[in-house]
């Protein structure tokens, strides 16, 4: 069978379940297809390992992926429910003027508690927080818009679990306030704390439109269950929906006909896309798809493979912690035989150059580049 021809079966495979990919003039269709004599999920059998002299290392765990990640872009710049990012500043025009703590300018109750409250948080007063979250929900709509606006951003500051016990203190358990949350962490790049925060609100069980639902996945993380969630969305209408199903069929052309080389099951990925606007950064999502859908081999030469296929996406936010996991896990496999060894350091050495590489990688990418053979040995655990 030829690339293109696989390619093509890997798709056909992958979008069984997910319309977005087939489709006859301007209406996507699906078509049943028989699937059950070439599919293959299982990874391709590994070379044996040849006789040990070290015991087997514990090898380090995936970093994991968050779908913010990995999925589709959003028309607009800034994550959903966001229109613009996050602030260190007051909301209301009132409590920026500069004379705003000693004029008393304003009348309003709600409008000079709101400038109260602001002029607390820049003496260094924090507790001012729980006032400005007091105010979101006043009768006045901008006060309890700007308030709650500015909660939300002083919250995201710290980790969820405080932004969520002061959101309960103040009677802030809205979908409103949680989703604006999630959405500013996701915005600061902190989509573990919005997955806390995607938690939170599942078990909450607040009711939230339907609509919206497919939005909160760009919180969640990969897993086992996120297909059966983008399932549930996938039927739905819409600019999310859609990219929601792209998203699911390239996971499971990922995962389907894992015997496939790389090149042909990321052929099929992008034809998951084909209906969507492009991507810059497709490739490089997609390679860590495939690369999440291939971990866990055994094999030194396997982990060093998935490390040089990760090393492709180093520049997205997760793409060196999957190169420095794979690299390091091809060390804790091996018998600390020089080759692998060898290929660690320079792999290593490689990416410590790079101008697009992450400064907090420095030590375990400094570590790799100087192993040797007693760093290895000295990894692995004691008879």
């Amino acid at each position: 069978m030829t690339a293109r021809l696989l390619a093509a079966a890997i798709v056909l495979a992958a979008c069984r379940h997910h319309p977005h990919v087939l489709f006859e003039g301007d209406d996507f269709k699906q078509q049943p297809v028989d699937d059950t004599a070439d599919n293959d999920d299982q990874p391709p059998p590994e070379p044996p390992l040849p006789p040990r002299h070290l015991p087997v290392a514990v090898l380090d765990q995936e970093p994991g992926l968050a779908v913010s990640e990995i999925a589709p872009p959003t028309p607009s710049p800034m994550p959903w429910p966001l229109t613009e990012p996050p602030s260190s500043e007051p909301h209301l025009p009132a409590a920026r003027a500069r004379d705003a703590c000693t004029a008393h300018k304003v009348d309003h109750r709600d409008v000079l508690a709101y400038v109260a409250a602001w002029c607390r948080l820049r003496a260094g007063d924090v507790s001012a927080i729980g006032e400005l979250a007091r105010l979101a929900a006043s009768s006045r709509a901008d006060v309890m818009a700007a308030a709650l606006l500015d909660t939300i951003d002083r919250l995201a500051a710290g980790d969820a679990d405080q932004a969520l016990k002061l959101l309960r203190a103040a009677r802030l358990v809205t979908p409103r306030a949680f989703e604006l949350l999630a959405g500013t962490y996701i915005a600061l790049h902190l989509p573990g704390q919005a997955k806390d925060v995607l938690d939170e609100l599942r078990a909450s069980r607040l009711t939230s439109s339907p609509a919206y639902a497919c939005e909160h996945l760009a919180w969640d993380i990969v897993s086992p269950e996120l297909p059966d969630r983008l399932a549930e969305v996938d039927q739905l209408d819409g600019p999310c929906p859609r990219r929601a199903g792209a998203l699911a069929c390239a996971m499971q052309a990922a995962r389907r006909f894992r015997k496939a080389d790389y090149g042909s099951r990321l052929v099929a990925m992008r034809e998951c896309y084909r209906e969507l606007p492009d991507d810059p950064a497709r490739d490089a999502k997609l390679e860590l798809l495939l690369v999440h859908a291939r971990w866990g081999p055994r094999n030194p030469a396997s982990w060093l493979e998935l490390a040089r296929h990760a090393e492709v996406t180093i520049g997205t936010p997760p793409g060196e912690a999957y190169t420095i996991a794979a690299l390091r896990n091809a060390m804790l496999a091996s018998d600390c035989d020089p080759d692998t060894i060898a290929e660690v350091a320079a792999s290593a050495a490689r990416i410590r150059g790079r101008s697009d590489r992450e400064v907090m990688f420095d030590l375990p990418l400094d570590a790799l580049a100087t192993l040797t053979r007693e760093d290895c040995v000295a990894a692995h655990p004691r008879p």
